[in-house]
């Protein structure tokens, strides 16, 4: 030990996204849009989505809607499931359970 005290306050925010920021296209509605429903694999990741979906049908008319799990938390999503939402979603929301 060198004999000085202190505490080090480090600052955790970070600088807003910028006005052209890599933020998605939002559709106006949802009507007609296929959704996709992305579970990671925790518990309730797949409860907490058909939650979610059960409010949203209620106020929207999909076009469609693909449910998936990645099944695991801790790993990337597989690249056949990230394949298919591209291809067959408008829109893909995705949840973290526990």
């Amino acid at each position: 030990m060198n004999g000085s005290t202190g505490i080090a306050v480090l600052d955790p925010t970070v600088a807003p996204l910028p006005a052209d920021g890599v933020v998605a296209d939002r559709p106006t509605t949802l009507d007609g849009v296929t959704i996709g429903l992305l579970a990671n694999g925790k518990m309730n990741s797949v409860e907490m989505l058909t939650a979610l979906h059960d409010v949203l049908a209620d106020r929207y008319d999909f076009g469609g809607v693909v449910e998936r799990n990645k099944m695991n938390a801790s790993r990337p999503c597989p690249e056949d499931i990230i394949d298919e939402m591209v291809t067959k979603c408008d829109v893909v929301i995705t949840s973290s359970g526990d």
